[in-house]
C-alpha cells in the first residue's frame, strides 16, 4: 500500500484506516480506495464533519468511468485522500503541471483496476491550530480555479477513453455539462471564501462570472459592490479631490468611517438605496467614477442636491447594482 501525503498538522484514524485497507483487499483487483477528510478544529478539538459528500459506498470499474466522473462532478468531490496499491501507483502517479492532480490520477488508477469511494473518513484535517489560523487550501480555492477545470477536463478525456466508442460523442456532451456544473460550484465557493475573508473585490469579480453558469447557488448580497468600493476606498485608492462619501442609510460601513476620517474625508448617510453610493469631489478635480463595465448612460452627475447645495461640489452617483 502507498499513502500519497500527510500534512504535519493532520493525522490518521488508525481503526478507520484499517477498515479501509480491509475493504480494498477484499475487492478483487481493486487498486485504490478514496475517502473524504474529517475537518477538526485544532484549537478546540471539535469535529466539524466530513468535508466532502462522497455519496454511498461504491466500487467503480473501467466500464463505469462516466458514472465515476458524474459522481465527482455532481457532488463536487476532490479525490485527494486515498490508499493505493503500490504497483499501480508507481506507474501512474507522475506529476501534472497545469491540471489539478486528483482528477487526473483517479482515472489513471481506474485504467489499472476498480476504485472504491467510501463515505467514512480516515484522514483528519485541522482547519486551524495554535500555529496557524488559516491554511493553504483557502488560497487554492480562489487561485487555482483554472487548474480545477483543466483537471476535470483531463479526467473527462480519460473517462471517455474507457467508454464504448459509439457512446463517446453523447458522453462528451454530458461530460462538459458536468464540468460546467462542477465549476459553477467552485466559483461560488471561491467567491464566498473571498467575501468571508474580507476580499470583497475578488468576491465581486468571481460572483460576476456566475452569470455565465447555470446555477441554483444562493445569490450574493446586493451590497457586495458597495463592500468592494469600501475596500478600495479603505486602501486609499481613487481619493484625489474627494471631500465626502455618501452611503445608503442601512449600509454596513465595516470600519469605513475611521478609514475615511484618516484621509480627511467625511462619511454621510443618505437615502440612496442599497445599490448606490456617492463620492463628492471638488469641481476642478471632478471626474466620473464609473463602475467597471457600467454603461455611460447609467451614471448621473448633479451640481446641486438636496443634501449638498454648494456649487463647488459635484455628486457622482455610482450605480453599483450587481450585474
Amino acid at each position: 500500500m502507498l499513502f500519497r501525503s500527510l500534512a504535519d498538522d493532520d493525522f490518521l484514524e488508525p481503526e478507520a484506516l484499517q477498515k479501509t485497507i480491509q475493504k480494498l483487499e477484499k475487492t478483487p483487483g481493486a487498486v485504490a480506495a478514496y475517502a473524504p477528510w474529517e475537518q477538526v478544529d485544532g484549537l478546540t478539538g471539535a469535529y466539524q464533519g466530513p468535508a466532502l459528500n462522497m455519496g454511498p459506498e461504491t466500487t467503480f470499474r473501467k466500464e463505469e468511468a462516466m458514472l465515476l466522473f458524474g459522481r465527482i462532478a455532481q457532488n463536487w468531490i476532490f479525490p485527494e485522500i486515498g490508499i493505493y496499491r503500490t504497483e499501480a501507483a508507481q506507474r501512474w502517479m507522475t506529476p501534472v503541471q497545469r491540471q489539478h492532480w486528483a482528477f487526473v490520477w483517479i482515472f489513471r488508477m481506474l485504467k489499472e483496476g476498480p476504485v472504491l469511494l467510501q463515505p467514512e473518513p480516515f484522514y483528519h484535517f485541522q482547519t486551524r491550530n495554535k500555529h496557524a489560523t488559516s491554511h493553504l487550501g483557502v488560497e487554492q480555492v480562489i487561485e487555482r480555479l483554472d487548474h480545477y477545470r483543466a483537471g476535470m477536463e483531463e479526467g473527462l478525456r480519460l473517462a471517455l477513453q474507457l467508454s464504448p466508442p459509439a457512446r463517446r460523442p453523447e458522453y462528451q456532451k454530458l461530460g462538459m455539462e458536468l464540468v460546467t456544473h462542477f465549476m459553477a460550484g467552485r466559483i461560488w465557493n471561491a467567491a464566498n471564501v473571498a467575501m468571508k475573508t474580507g476580499r470583497f473585490r475578488v468576491a465581486l469579480e468571481l460572483s460576476r462570472r456566475l452569470q455565465f453558469y447555470p446555477s441554483d447557488m444562493p445569490e450574493f448580497p446586493r451590497q457586495l459592490v458597495l463592500m468592494a468600493l469600501v475596500e478600495e476606498l479603505k486602501e486609499g485608492m481613487h481619493l484625489g479631490g474627494v471631500q465626502q462619501l455618501v452611503v445608503p442609510e442601512g449600509a454596513d460601513l465595516n470600519g469605513l468611517v475611521e478609514a475615511m476620517l484618516r484621509q480627511g474625508i467625511r462619511v454621510q448617510r443618505g437615502s440612496l438605496g442599497p445599490e448606490k453610493a456617492c463620492l463628492v469631489r471638488q469641481n476642478e478635480e471632478r471626474r466620473r467614477m464609473v463602475e467597471e463595465g457600467a454603461a455611460p448612460e447609467q451614471v448621473r452627475s448633479e451640481e446641486h442636491t438636496s443634501e449638498l447645495q454648494s456649487p463647488c461640489n459635484l455628486v457622482c452617483r455610482l450605480l453599483l447594482e450587481k450585474k
